[in-house]
């Protein structure tokens, strides 16, 4: 998704168009609420490092309002880093944390060329 975001960022340029994969944390879904629920001991320290689907929405309409979007298009970022660029809190006004703090991964720079 990384590199089709930043080929499409190369196609869409002309028309004014940003593209961007945003790599999200772990999602607080109804089955991970029941995971953790079923298991604290085991699990419960999971939903201390969950987002919310509305979290990665609130994300988006701050990058979509950016007026320098177009700077970053063709990127892969982390939601929670773009959450602390804009302001964003989640839900239940915790800060999720960014993979590169918890699991030391973060997007790699894309290959800028497109073989047509």
């Amino acid at each position: 998704m990384d590199k089709m975001a930043a080929d499409m960022a190369i196609d869409l340029k002309d028309h004014n168009m940003a593209a961007l994969s945003i790599w999200i944390g772990a999602l607080l879904t109804d089955r991970l609420k029941m995971v953790i629920a079923s298991d604290p001991k085991k699990s419960g320290h999971l939903e201390g490092c969950t987002e919310t689907a509305e979290f990665t929405g609130h994300v988006i309409w701050a990058l979509y309002n950016d007026p320098e979007l177009m700077a970053i298009s063709g990127k892969a970022v982390i939601g929670a880093e773009m959450a602390v660029r804009y302001g964003i809190r989640d839900a239940n006004g915790q800060q999720p944390l960014s993979c590169r703090d918890t699991h030391k991964v973060a997007p790699h720079i894309q290959c800028p060329n497109i073989i047509r």
